[in-house]
């Protein structure tokens, strides 16, 4: 299965991702190797005995109307007296918040001036002596629809039918059906019973684009984003929603695209929708199969319903690429979140794709950029691959071992790609430490708008001050997987990370090390899996979508002027407004002269708005802040603060729709003119002095080895499996490690980043 974002061979960061894919492709075996069939091998000789009592107990039905339904079921009929009739074993699939949708399959039969008839019956309820408790469902043959045998999963040869019958609350787990004939108003059924099991039907559906998509017109303009809704507290909070998913990728076979989603009046169900085809639902979060994430909202796009594309010639003022669109809408009251991706196709491989090879022996004037005869530098590869197809759309500059600079061609047309990334990577067979990247004397970087490095070796900072290329494509991005960033040392002035001319910045799986500031410093848009160890000063400032990273060892240059001033995960500086930010899942360690979490807006005239703390530890030697800002709508939710505390310095009168739920902390309150809201606080552990809020405990957290960086709790906890009354409800489906807080005792939850 192809995933979103592949493990790292090297780090921490990868054996995170291994481990925790590990423990979703185990809990995925484990639930397709479990019977949904039951084990009862008596079940078909039960049935026939249940089904053969019928004509017992059945006799005209008085009751019935004129209307063409089942009016009477006065006979038993055996199979073998209808040559044409023979049902097999399927399932049904019980789709959340509608009617069941019953799939059953059967062989062989002529419904020509017949007409099927089914009668569902809950297995479990079955009654020997009265085995008619049933709601009986009739269907003419018009009232079916017919689907080829191959879908679902039905066997060669068989037709299936779709029938919509109303199903009991809750649902059966397992029907007894009866078909049968409708003949001048009286209704037969097979003696031989056919059963049905139910399955939770998959809540994350295949979106697919509007009937007859050309790959150009699809939307017929903008979604209006949903208004506010609701009144009472959170009415006045914004969702905070991100798809999981880096911008503008190219699909090759089906994948699943996520949203991750917040509210602090909990999220109702996200919608989503492709190109103007119908919008579809999904209303529980759950593991997206592509990314090992447990709280994603997501669905599944198949490139095979896309031509490849879009077409070359549609200009971008028309389509950046396919859109899908995604509202996020809260529970009882507050504002929906309205949310765009874009993303290309390539599944039937009419994309050109070219491949050019680059040797530091290479020669730019002779080299064809095959592997025989490579260039010599990145700049050529990239004007040879448009030379090739036009662009450098879905092009890859393959680096043989060496250090190639970062920089634009020293002659002839520029290139340019508009709406899939341009690859430099190392060679297949290099190891990324043997493909160096360095900026190089130009610092005018390689004037492409979407420039992804894979497996690569950074040894130096890319400065790309002039690296937006001309109009209309002045928006450029910058996407890294697989990277190792290496700096001289983190205690001199040195960064692994872009200017402001990138517009979107990405990392996935990727390293920095021995650097002032780790990756996404500032205002990355998506940093996932990365692993950031021996760092000076700041770690991640206003990231947008901020998930399983890992920090270690923060040691700030002592006696810089000014002086360094770390911090782990900050938000607001140099920012205001709707930051729409998640921070989930991240894990700082050794972070001794680092602050913790930080909140700081640095416009007074401007509220902060829409960010998440949820699933992180920092062990951090400076406690983290929350500044006097204008704020709304900030959730902390089941994170564990070591070694120092979060002090929060915000009036409660400036303070709007605050959550601090399941944290283990050291909460602090200052100055004392502050004051904060009682009604915030639910379910935290206090390391410290200060409590607030219900049901809070307090004293030894009950760690297993914190001493070693383990925050996960024993047994003996007391914040472990919280059975204090309410119950701590699972707010997020898993701990920052993947491991699910679900129990087999029942869904209770764990306090703190760690089950």
């Amino acid at each position: 299965m192809k995933k979103l974002f592949t493990s790292s061979k090297n780090g921490w960061a990868g054996k995170l991702v291994t481990l925790v894919l590990s423990v979703v492709l185990l809990f995925v075996l484990a639930s397709c190797n479990t019977s949904i069939h039951g084990t009862d091998s008596s079940a078909d000789s039960t049935d026939e005995n249940a089904a053969g009592s019928l004509s017992d107990e059945l006799g005209d039905d008085s009751g019935g109307d004129s209307g063409g339904g089942v009016d009477l079921i006065n006979a038993i009929l055996n199979p073998a007296d209808y040559n044409a009739l023979e049902l097999i074993e399927y399932d049904a699939y019980v789709y959340p918040g509608e009617h069941g949708k019953i799939v059953a399959a059967a062989t062989g039969i002529d419904l020509e001036g017949l007409s099927l008839t089914v009668f569902f019956v809950d297995a479990a309820a079955i009654d020997p002596t009265n085995p008619l408790e049933m709601f009986p469902q009739a269907y003419a043959k018009d009232d079916l629809v017919e689907n080829p045998g191959s879908e679902l999963g039905a066997p060669p040869g068989a037709g299936s039918y779709n029938f919509m019958a109303p199903l009991t609350t809750p649902v059966p787990t397992k029907f007894i059906v009866f078909a049968g004939l409708k003949v001048d108003n009286k209704a037969y059924v097979t003696q031989q019973p056919f059963e049905i099991n139910v399955i939770a039907a998959s809540s994350n559906p295949t979106i697919k684009p509007k009937a007859g998509f050309d790959g150009i017109n699809g939307f017929d303009g903008p979604t209006p984003p949903p208004p506010p809704f609701g009144s009472g507290p959170g009415a006045n909070a914004k969702a905070i929603a991100r798809f999981f998913s880096v911008n503008k990728r190219t699909l090759y076979e089906e994948i699943a695209i996520g949203v991750i989603a917040y509210h602090i009046n909990g999220i109702d169900r996200v919608e989503f929708a492709v190109e103007g085809g119908k919008w579809e639902t999904v209303t529980q979060p759950s593991t997206n199969p592509d990314t090992g994430i447990k709280n994603e909202y997501w669905v599944k796009v198949n490139p095979d319903d896309f031509p490849d594309g879009p077409p070359d010639g549609v200009s971008l003022a028309t389509k950046e690429g396919y859109e899908i669109r995604a509202i996020a809408y809260p529970k009882n009251a507050g504002e929906p979140r309205l949310l765009s991706l874009y993303f290309s196709t390539n599944a039937k491989g009419t994309l050109p794709e070219t491949k050019v090879w680059v040797d530091v022996n290479g020669d730019d004037s002779s080299g064809d950029g095959t592997a025989s005869k490579p260039v010599r530098t990145i700049a050529r590869a990239a004007q040879l691959a448009q030379e090739t197809q036009g662009s450098v759309d879905g092009a890859t500059a393959y680096l043989n071992p060496g250090t190639y600079d970062f920089g634009p061609p020293k002659s002839g047309v520029a290139p340019i790609n508009k709406r899939r990334w341009f690859t430099i990577s190392a060679a297949p067979g290099v190891d990324r430490s043997q493909a160096i990247l360095q900026q190089g004397s130009d610092d005018t970087g390689l004037k492409i708008r979407l420039v992804k490095l894979e497996n690569l070796t950074l040894t130096s900072p890319l400065k790309t001050k002039k690296q937006a290329s001309p109009a209309p494509l002045k928006e450029s991005s910058i996407y890294l997987e697989g990277v190792r960033a290496k700096g001289p040392d983190q205690q001199k002035e040195a960064s692994f990370w872009f200017g402001s001319d990138w517009t979107g910045r990405f990392a996935v799986n990727t390293e920095t090390s021995d650097a002032k500031y780790c990756i996404g410093a500032t205002g990355a848009t998506l940093i996932a899996f990365c692993y950031c160890h021996e760092i000076g000063s700041d770690v991640f400032n206003n990231v947008g979508t901020l998930v399983n990273n890992l920090v270690i060892n923060i040691q700030k240059l002592v006696g810089a002027v000014p002086p360094w001033h770390p911090d782990s995960i900050q938000y607001g500086i140099n920012s205001f407004g709707d930051a729409n930010a998640i921070a989930q899942g991240n894990t700082v360690l050794n972070g001794d002269d680092a602050q913790g979490p930080f909140v700081k807006l640095s416009d007074s005239k401007n509220p902060l708005e829409n960010i998440v703390y949820a699933n992180n530890v920092f062990e951090t030697g400076v406690s983290g802040k929350v500044e006097p800002a204008k704020l709304n709508h900030i959730l902390f939710i089941n994170n564990s603060i070591d070694k120092s505390s979060l002090i929060w310095r915000n009036p409660k009168e400036d303070s709007e729709n605050v959550m601090y739920h399941g944290n283990i902390s050291n909460f602090k309150v200052y100055p004392a003119t502050v004051s904060v809201d009682e009604a915030w606080f639910k379910w935290n552990h206090f390391l410290g002095s200060e409590t607030y809020g219900d049901y809070f405990t307090t004293g030894d957290p009950g760690y297993i080895d914190p001493a070693n960086d383990n925050y996960g709790l024993l047994p003996t906890s007391p914040n472990k499996d919280v059975n204090i009354s309410p119950l701590f409800p699972i707010l997020v489906p898993m701990d920052g490690l993947g491991v699910d807080r679900a129990t087999t005792s029942g869904p209770t939850s764990s306090k703190g980043a760690r089950e």
